[in-house]
């Protein structure tokens, strides 16, 4: 009688994940059954422990088998085949870990490229927390947007050593600005002018009006520069109110025009 060899705990798992953790003769799963390897060709008749051997039966299944050699050929080529998709799903898997792989080079030399801008232009790089953040940023705004947006950060707000932080800072307030920008540009607009009014009237400025008086304003996206030259020409909030009031009723009376030319200028023209 041949020696029963104990089965590694290695080829125990390849035998259990090749067969789909089934037993291979009722088909029932853990936790309705507990699973074991069973021999197909049993160890008293010369079986060994090589997998093409070896096969996932349940404990009932295997204890009822008993030492009776399997002849049935349909289990064999499941066995080969179960196998086969094994090997497949391994090579699947490579291929997908090297694809990952790539990715994340190419999410590398993109964080690579705003740290050589940044170093090019201002003499330092950022640290890990910087990398993280700039990568995050890329994954959400894209990279020539990040770009962009780095670029202007230096332009506006870096001048020396001690701007740097507060610079950096700005990237991702920039892609913010500029994503709510493309979104609808007139409330961009305003709540820049809104930012620019609360620091320069800290003591009275009322965001809540403010946006009351801008909106009666019907403003355009090219409006932007007058409308903060009107904001930069008033001296104190009240001054500001009372030009937001006066280019309010400007447009209220241009508009009210329009209305009247719409009604009557055929009949005018007539």
């Amino acid at each position: 009688m041949a020696k029963r060899k104990a089965i590694p705990l290695r080829i125990r798992t390849e035998v259990f994940k090749r067969d789909g953790f089934t037993c291979q003769y009722c088909g029932k799963t853990p936790p309705e059954v507990v699973l074991e390897i069973d021999h197909i060709k049993p160890v008293s008749k010369g079986g060994t422990n090589d997998i093409m051997n070896l096969i996932t039966a349940c404990r009932e299944c295997n204890l009822g088998k008993s030492n009776i050699e399997l002849d049935d050929n349909t289990i064999i080529a499941k066995q080969r085949k179960q196998l086969q998709d094994l090997n497949e799903k391994h090579e699947q898997l490579k291929m997908m870990i090297e694809w990952k792989e790539g990715l994340s080079n190419i999410a590398e030399k993109e964080v690579n490229a705003i740290n050589d801008l940044l170093e090019r232009e201002t003499g330092y790089g950022f640290n890990d927390t910087g990398k993280k953040t700039i990568k995050n940023l890329i994954k959400k705004y894209g990279l020539n947007e990040v770009y962009d947006c780095t670029e202007i950060a230096i332009n506006q707000y870096y001048n020396k050593e001690d701007d740097w932080e507060s610079m950096f800072k700005k990237i991702a307030v920039i892609a913010k600005y500029r994503k709510n920008d493309n979104k609808d540009p007139v409330l961009f607009m305003k709540n820049k002018l809104c930012k620019y009014a609360s620091k320069k009237f800290a003591d009275r400025y009322d965001r809540h009006e403010m946006m009351k008086l801008l909106d009666d304003c019907h403003l355009m996206p090219n409006e932007e520069e007058t409308m903060f030259d009107l904001l930069k020409d008033a001296n104190t909030w009240d001054e500001l109110v009372d030009a937001l009031v006066e280019q309010a009723e400007i447009v209220a009376d241009i508009e009210e025009a329009h209305r009247w030319l719409e009604k009557n200028g055929n009949k005018t023209s007539g």
